[in-house]
């Protein structure tokens, strides 16, 4: 809805009205009011920063003719897998608190009972199992910001390339597709800028083609529609990887608890 929003007042809005109309009662019916830190607020605020009517005009024009409301929306593929991750999370922590609560007491007042030394391997256990909750939560968490980073980037805030999780856990691919569509969406701002030495393939491109007697709207457009498949794409190959590896993670959890819970019982069975 953001997005849609975000159409409706350039299709609506002069250089003269544009503050005006991002606060009119005519937006309710397209969507919820900008978060003041998301991209779509800043390119708004950026337009009419300019001090060149023509070009905050031509922004606009720009802006009015690209369809982002039904790409830059996040999927509910996401949706669904970031809240499989929740809910496989949560059964883990179930396990690991029914077990030690309930299942490991009643085992060791039973071989108290029956005056019988506890495995090796309960209690070994007992001594590290706080290191091995640690260890599956600290990868358990590494997947979860992940997955709210993904979450995250479809909701196009300000400087969420700069974080650590985007750095250092999210694909090279989807952090150059993110970046390519960030380029996309503030080049009507910056065409009028100078071309430098050092600047991306992609700027350079986009140059070119408000050069050239191209409509720069429909190849904003085009690039903009690959760029969202190549991240999307990228994106639910990440998600999947993640939930396949978090599964794998809770089911040897399990594994380990019932392994370590049932043993005991074979063995007093053996001793009585």
């Amino acid at each position: 809805m953001t997005w849609e929003r975000f159409g409706f007042i350039c299709r609506k809005s002069t250089m003269d009205s544009l503050q005006d109309d991002q606060n009119s009662s005519a937006c309710q019916w397209y969507g919820k009011d900008f978060d003041r830190q998301s991209w779509p607020k800043k390119l708004l605020d950026d337009i009419a920063a300019l001090n060149n009517n023509t070009q905050a005009q031509q922004a606009l024009q720009i802006y009015s003719e690209l369809n982002l409301a039904n790409r830059l929306e996040e999927p509910m593929q996401f949706k669904r897998v970031f809240a499989y991750l929740c809910y496989i999370i949560f059964v883990f922590f179930m396990v690991v608190s029914i077990y030690q609560l309930k299942v490991t007491p009643a085992f060791m007042e039973a071989f108290d009972n029956f005056d019988i030394s506890l495995p090796k391997r309960i209690v070994w256990f007992q001594q590290y199992w706080w290191a091995f909750v640690i260890a599956v939560s600290a990868l358990m968490g590494v997947a979860l910001l992940i997955g709210l980073k993904i979450k995250s980037l479809f909701q196009f805030k300000l400087k969420a390339e700069n974080s650590f999780v985007f750095k250092l856990f999210m694909f090279k691919k989807i952090r150059q597709s993110y970046s390519n569509i960030i380029t996309l969406l503030t080049f009507p701002l910056k065409r009028h800028e100078s071309q430098t030495h050092n600047e991306n393939a992609l700027n350079a491109h986009l140059h070119w083609v408000a050069s050239s007697d191209l409509n720069l709207s429909t190849e904003i457009q085009a690039l903009l529609d690959i760029e969202i498949r190549n991240l999307i794409h990228q994106c639910e190959k990440q998600m999947k990887g993640l939930s396949i590896a978090v599964a794998a993670i809770v089911i040897a959890a399990v594994f380990v608890f019932l392994n370590s819970a049932y043993s005991p019982l074979f063995m007093m069975g053996e001793t009585l």
